[in-house]
């Protein structure tokens, strides 16, 4: 494996360039025309294409831009597993983690933008949703400890003393250099108030929905204590499978209305289990770790070969629907001594997918469809193959399929669809503001199946 792997490690001066969103792809591309075995039989995937589904599919979502930031995440203070959804009358706060691996010293700042239920910009003036200042540098970060990759380990709660939000709704943090219209990193979260009733559970159908795998959730809302113009058209619901945005859930209509009581019926894929990988230990003892070689003081450990699983059997797994968990055997703090390595993944098939491309999703993609995520086919190994730069601790993935033309996300096409799957169900209610023109987060609700 040492001399294949040899063969793989190509350096390029991307660190530290200054260079346009487009430009950054191409580089990125050749990356991958270049990537692995010179001789190797490769398919490689059109770059127009590549770019078309980054710029697309990347809208007001969360992004990562430059090759430097690693391992973003953004959960409740101290509680690493929970979704970034906060209660704006709550004592919790949101921490934004993320790594720069850089050598070069860079000085970030962060900004707050406000959106509709539907991810569209809906508010131009900070200064109704905000309290403080708009544009505010990034100070809280520490150095990585002995750690063959040296990284900044940035912090950064939301709110803090400088920026506190005072509505409702979705937004999107920002993180730049030099100017908001060039972030470093984007990242979703939403702030929710209760001021609607929302009770949901998940109803197994007397016509076997379950048994033609799919999940039904039914919910009542009651609408009371708010005033709502038009149920039709003020009131939007968005359900989200383990708050994947990606895969949401929208244009629900009421199934019945009794005076201040909305009733609502909502079926959804529940996809399959995510797969997983527990590599807090770089070792060939863990059965995550087929093979490990160290190259210039940085492993590279190969991973299991991955199958399709669209016609197999479901199996349980412990899975974290879709999230990572950082951690390192025995270190004292995971976030800065944690390691970087090499991960390779494969994924075996007879036949490339040629109406579109496979993309390795989840947490540690930053839910995102970037090109350094996707995979290539390899003809003489019947595999798609990819390798990610991925820090110590648990991760889950999936392999989604984008298809060129539409640039639709499968999520079922390798990875199977189960009505045993375990998900969690995040279901948010929007009201729109006629006065403001905003849409108001005033419902949030989480149902799990099968906990």
């Amino acid at each position: 494996m040492t001399a294949n792997i040899q063969k793989k490690i190509i350096y390029l001066p991307l660190i530290g360039l200054h260079i346009s969103i487009i430009s950054r792809t191409i580089i990125l591309m050749i990356c991958f025309l270049i990537h692995g075995e010179i001789f190797a039989q490769k398919l490689f995937p059109s770059k127009d294409i590549v770019s078309k589904i980054w710029i697309e599919t990347g809208k007001n979502n969360n992004r990562i831009f430059v090759p430097h930031i690693k391992t973003v995440q953004l959960y409740h203070a101290e509680t690493p597993m929970s979704y970034p959804v906060l209660n704006i009358n709550g004592e919790s706060v949101l921490t934004l983690h993320f790594d720069d691996i850089d050598s070069v010293d860079h000085y970030y700042t962060y900004s707050i933008e406000q959106y509709d239920a539907n991810w569209e910009i809906q508010n131009n003036d900070p200064f109704s949703f905000l309290e403080g200042f708009n544009n505010n540098p990034i100070n809280d970060y520490q150095i990585s400890g002995a750690t063959s990759i040296s990284y900044k380990h940035y912090t950064l709660n939301i709110p803090n003393d400088d920026l506190k939000i005072t509505k409702s709704g979705n937004y999107l943090i920002k993180v730049y250099e030099t100017s908001p219209q060039n972030p470093i990193l984007t990242c979703r979260f939403s702030l929710y108030e209760n001021k609607l009733t929302t009770f949901a559970d998940l109803k197994m159908s007397h016509l076997g929905s379950m048994r033609n795998n799919t999940h039904k959730i039914r919910m009542l809302l009651n609408i009371n204590q708010v005033q709502v113009s038009d149920i039709f058209s003020d009131i939007k619901i968005m359900v989200l499978t383990n708050n994947i945005w990606a895969t949401a859930k929208t244009d629900i209509k009421p199934l019945f209305v009794r005076d201040n009581q909305i009733e609502y019926e909502i079926e959804l894929n529940p996809h399959n289990e995510f797969r997983t990988l527990n590599l807090k230990e770089l070792s060939q003892n863990y059965s995550d770790v087929t093979e490990k070689t160290t190259i210039k003081g940085i492993d590279h450990i190969k991973l299991p070969v991955d199958n399709f699983r669209v016609y197999t059997d479901h199996k349980h797994k412990n899975d974290m629907n879709g999230r990572n968990f950082i951690e390192k055997y025995n270190a004292w703090d995971a976030n800065i001594d944690a390691d970087y390595f090499h991960a390779y993944f494969t994924l075996n098939t007879d036949q490339p997918l040629l109406d579109g491309n496979i993309y390795i999703y989840g947490a540690l993609s930053h839910y995102s469809l970037n090109p350094w995520n996707l995979m290539v086919y390899n003809a003489d190994k019947k595999a798609y193959e990819n390798s990610m730069l991925l820090k110590q601790g648990f991760h889950d993935y999936y392999y989604v399929h984008v298809n060129s033309a539409n640039l639709d996300i499968d999520f079922d096409r390798i990875e199977g669809n189960a009505a045993q799957t375990s998900n969690d169900y995040l279901i948010y209610v929007y009201i729109r503001d006629h006065f403001t023109g905003t849409d108001n987060l005033w419902g949030f609700n989480v149902v799990t199946s099968f906990p």
